[in-house]
């Protein structure tokens, strides 16, 4: 399962009360956020660390058998890359930039919004070169960073700040009381912390085969999976390691998250 139909599965749940629940709509963003878009790009860094190690990516030596010119948009730039090695270090350390220290700072600093934007916009440019100079894998995954950036949102603050004033001055401001929380708002929380959870359960899965010296794909589709073209069976134990250790540093980021804020 993709993280678009993800969040098409779990946009379901907000459906009902969308319209008038506030809480609806922001818990809808906040698992797009927080339960599909980071847990993708940071288990897909962690991925590539645990089954290549961490020199592989700092140096970039998987990037001449990890592109096929074949499917390149522009050949002749990925032949450009492939030929000086320098340009391939830059390009890993790019890659590792934006799937796994992004996905560790907006974790850290889950409340700082301009970070966020960052880390959306980055991934957007990090799709845009991989159609360039790979394939068009993954581009759908552009739609839910415009929707997580919600660039509506901005023109709706406005008109809500202009609604407040009120034409007299005597009026009373706009009511702002929140309502209870209903039983549909309880029944999405549980939902996030299931989808995040059976997250992590993939990966530390992912760990303990590769631990027990049987590396490989496991579950194949629920919830978002350890893409297929990261897994390596493969005798070399010697980075299996590296996977479990981040991954409890990320699981550690989040109860943080939840526990501390942002």
């Amino acid at each position: 399962m993709s993280g678009c139909m993800l969040y098409v599965l779990v946009a379901c749940l907000a459906i009902p009360d969308l319209e008038t629940n506030r809480r609806s709509a922001a818990w809808l963003r906040h698992i797009l956020f927080a339960a599909i878009l980071v847990p993708s790009y940071l288990f897909a860094g962690i991925s590539k660390i645990r089954y290549d190690g961490i020199w592989v990516q700092l140096t970039g030596s998987w990037f001449p058998t990890g592109v096929d010119p074949a499917h390149a948009m522009l050949p002749a730039a990925l032949q450009l890359i492939k030929d000086y090695p320098m340009m391939q270090t830059l390009m890993s350390w790019g890659n590792l930039v934006v799937e796994f220290f992004l996905p560790l700072a907006v974790l850290l600093h889950a409340d700082v919004m301009p970070l966020r934007y960052l880390f959306h916009l980055s991934e957007l440019l990090f799709h845009v070169s991989i159609l360039i100079l790979m394939s068009p894998n993954f581009l759908r995954h552009c739609l839910l960073h415009i929707l997580a950036m919600d660039p509506l949102g901005i023109y709706d603050a406005t008109m809500m700040q202009q609604r407040r004033r009120p034409h007299n001055k005597d009026a009373a401001p706009p009511s702002t009381r929140e309502t209870a929380a209903s039983r549909l708002d309880w029944i999405r929380i549980c939902i996030g912390m299931i989808v995040l959870a059976w997250n992590f359960q993939v990966q530390l899965a992912s760990d303990t085969r590769s631990l027990r010296g049987k590396p490989g794909r496991g579950n194949p589709y629920l919830p978002v999976p350890e893409y297929s073209m990261f897994v390596k069976s493969r005798d070399q134990q010697g980075t299996w390691y590296q996977g479990l250790v981040l991954d409890i540093l990320a699981l550690g980021l989040y109860m943080r998250c939840m526990f501390m804020g942002g």
